[in-house]
């Protein structure tokens, strides 16, 4: 069971071969020592652990001072849509919020020369607001509200021995956009499951390694694309201004942009496919849909118990969903070498791989396998997922894809999945120590 430390500072960090020592300071001045397996830095832009392991943190602050603030409105307001100001003054962003607060991220030109820890008081957004948004809108209580000197800001690798960096602590930048948040997010479920599976012995500690290989490019173009975006917004020029304001009103209503800046603004247009893993992967499969390192998307199948099961509920168990696609006229050759690929993947993986074969159609109890089936009655694994009668497909928790095989080859199958899973004897059927 997890605990949880308040009014605690952390005052030293060392490292072992198979654990981290975190010296920590109580409210009453006595310090303690706490020896965990592995330590991950969670802790802001500031972090002490950060600077505890003597980490650089790259970059810079920008000139420009920031207001931020999450207030209620009392104007009627479109809240299904970012609303976007400037004018000579500066500009204020309005990102709704469901209820009735919304975001406001704002710089104004004419309030450049108070220091940024000075408190920013309603009223003084308040009169930013009306200064650069063409009409009234009024602002109320103010849930916080804060003006600061935005970093850009990143770590040369999230990962130090037996610690690793997440969300701020380990980049840092503007908050236009707002990839902070779903950044961070990302960092923590890309981690977790990952320390989880190792803690649990089910796979080798280099899968932590492929945290920094994945997230840390990821918090790099964050980082390139939000400060391309404020620096846009900063722009004093009027014939730059003129030309970036036309830019915005001719390409943000096309379908095509306003697809690709939801899935850049949500996060769900990420995928891996450029690590090392994933690419070697990728050589080896079918270029028609899905491959290695690509986002799987929630599809909706079919069972006997429930009329919809969601294919992100398999995810939930925290372990692989290995999942292979039969065509259900086509099974009769194939039904022995499906049975003895679901044999060899269940019979002993230490509990990191849930094994499910979904058919095209028909009923599940006609798949004749020692396996839970469930039914593809929208096609979407055909047409969404570019799967095909003999693939086998291995979703990572995070809804990632670890790799797509073509055919039941139970040897190929294998290979693929001990590349994601300690070594496992029984799998291969030869009897050799688990590392």
């Amino acid at each position: 069971m997890a605990s949880s430390l308040n009014a605690a500072a952390l005052v030293s960090i060392s490292q072992g071969d198979n654990s981290v020592r975190a010296g920590i300071r109580g409210a009453d001045g006595r310090e303690e020592t706490i020896s965990v397996p592995y330590l991950v830095a969670c802790d802001g832009a500031h972090s002490a652990v950060r600077h505890a392991l003597g980490l650089s943190f790259d970059g810079q602050d920008y000139e420009a001072i920031v207001f931020l603030a999450d207030v209620k409105l009392n104007t009627a307001f479109n809240r299904s849509r970012i609303a976007n100001f400037t004018s000579p003054r500066g500009f204020v962003s309005i990102l709704p919020f469901l209820g009735d607060f919304a975001r406001i991220f704002a710089v104004d030109f004419a309030k450049q020369n108070r220091p940024p820890t000075d408190p920013l008081t309603l009223p003084d957004l308040q009169d930013t607001v009306d200064a650069v948004v063409p009409f009234s809108v009024a602002l109320r209580d103010p849930r916080w509200i804060t003006r600061f000197r935005s970093p850009s800001r990143q770590v040369a690798s999230n990962r130090r021995n037996r610690v690793f960096l997440a969300g701020d602590a380990a980049h840092a930048h503007s908050p236009a956009g707002g990839q902070g948040m779903n950044t961070g997010l990302q960092d923590a479920f890309n981690l977790g499951w990952k320390l989880a599976m190792v803690l649990r012995g089910q796979a080798p500690d280099t899968l932590l390694d492929s945290f920094d290989a994945e997230r840390h490019p990821v918090a790099t173009m964050a980082q390139r694309e939000t400060d391309l975006m404020f620096r846009s917004f900063l722009v004093r020029n009027r014939v730059i201004k003129t030309m970036r304001d036309l830019a915005l009103r001719t390409l943000v209503p096309l379908k095509p942009v306003r697809r690709k800046l939801a899935q850049d603004l949500s996060g769900i247009g990420i995928g891996y496919s450029f690590t090392k893993q994933s690419s070697a992967a990728r050589r080896r499969e079918n270029r028609r849909g899905l491959r290695a390192g690509d986002r799987v998307p929630d599809l909706e199948l079919w069972s006997t118990s429930r009329p919809i099961v969601r294919l992100y509920e398999l995810l939930r168990r925290g372990t692989y969903a290995f999942i292979t696609y039969a065509s259900l006229g086509r099974l009769g050759t194939d039904r022995e070498k499906l049975r003895e690929v679901l044999a060899r993947v269940s019979d002993d993986n230490n509990g990191a791989v849930t094994p499910w074969v979904v058919l095209d159609e028909g009923l599940p109890q006609e798949a004749g396998v020692c396996a839970p089936v469930l039914v593809d009655f929208k096609g979407e694994f055909s047409r969404r997922l570019g799967a095909g009668h003999g693939s086998a497909l291995l979703i990572r928790p995070d809804g990632y894809l670890a790799f797509h095989v073509r055919r039941f080859d139970p040897n190929e199958i294998i290979t693929s999945i001990e590349a994601w899973v300690s070594s496992n004897a029984s799998m291969r059927g030869q009897n050799k120590p688990r590392s």
